[in-house]
């Protein structure tokens, strides 16, 4: 039977990268059901749990993994998504999927706006190649 794993709420705020790295320690190998129905939320939480669902397929091969998107897979989510640790990725019928640009808020003198300009335009690229692929 396959593990069940939710990824609801907003990444880094209500949904931790903690509460998914144990759901992926109790499976121990296990097949994997991912429920995806979020906003998205923190690109580095996200990049995170990508990363963590990417290191469980390599350790468990032949553990089959497979993302639903039950409703609104947005930003992060979509990223998510898209993790090629999946052997299946499906929609509901009625799902939105939804990528953008990273973006923040940043307050700060020039030098401030352009730093985070800089860091904006490296995850958006990073992001990219990922929905690429």
């Amino acid at each position: 039977m396959a593990k069940k794993i939710v990824i609801s709420g907003e990444i880094g705020f209500t949904l931790q990268p903690s509460a998914i790295r144990a759901e992926l320690d109790a499976a121990k190998g296990a097949d994997l059901d991912i429920f995806i129905a979020s906003p998205g939320g923190s690109v580095y939480d996200g990049l995170e749990i990508y990363n963590m669902i990417r290191d469980y397929k390599r350790n468990h091969k032949n553990a089959k993994v497979t993302f639903t998107i039950q409703g609104l897979a947005a930003s992060m989510a979509s990223y998510i998504a898209c993790c090629p640790a999946a052997d299946r990725v499906v929609a509901e019928n009625n799902a939105v999927f939804m990528i953008h640009n990273a973006w923040s808020y940043s307050c700060g003198d020039h030098r401030e706006m352009q730093k985070t300009s800089e860091i904006l335009a490296g995850l958006s690229a990073l992001l990219s190649k990922a929905y690429a692929e």
